[in-house]
């Protein structure tokens, strides 16, 4: 988002510092429209994605082994933090089980391990791949009666 350019929601930015930045990332730009009470510095109203290190590593050893290369050595990285012992010629369900392991608790990950390796039909009763459904917020819900 460029300054001093009409953002998608109407808003103008400006400089707010000397020398000031020309652009800026839209991953924290909340429209003026929608910023809550309480919540109004600048993108404090928006939800910023933050990936953890771990799961950047089980990733990459998931993907190796996906390629049938070798994925061990992003694998023990992890392990090695906490004082796991190391594994050798690792398999894609020893990653998975990592990433379960590593990712518990954290909303969503095993979920979409399951879509991407094309295990939540087996896991999840009632999944199909061809009824995907996402939770809507309830303050649409809200403003639309014709979703239930």
């Amino acid at each position: 988002m460029k300054v001093g350019e009409v953002t998608y929601g109407g808003d103008t930015l400006l400089a707010t510092s000397t020398p000031y930045p020309t652009m800026y990332n839209g991953k924290a730009y909340v429209p003026s429209t929608q910023i809550e009470d309480g919540r109004n510095r600048y993108g404090s109203g928006n939800n910023v994605r933050v990936f953890r290190y771990a799961d950047i590593l089980l990733l990459n050893a998931e993907a190796k082994v996906g390629k049938s290369q070798n994925g061990d050595a992003s694998l023990n990285k992890v392990r090695d933090r906490v004082g796991l012992p190391e594994i050798i010629n690792a398999t894609m369900e020893q990653i998975l089980d990592e990433r379960r392991a590593e990712l518990a608790m954290e909303w969503g990950e095993h979920y979409y391990d399951l879509v991407r390796t094309g295990k939540a039909a087996d896991q999840l009763p009632g999944w199909s791949a061809d009824k995907r459904f996402y939770p809507i917020p309830l303050s649409q819900i809200d403003l639309n009666p014709n979703l239930e």
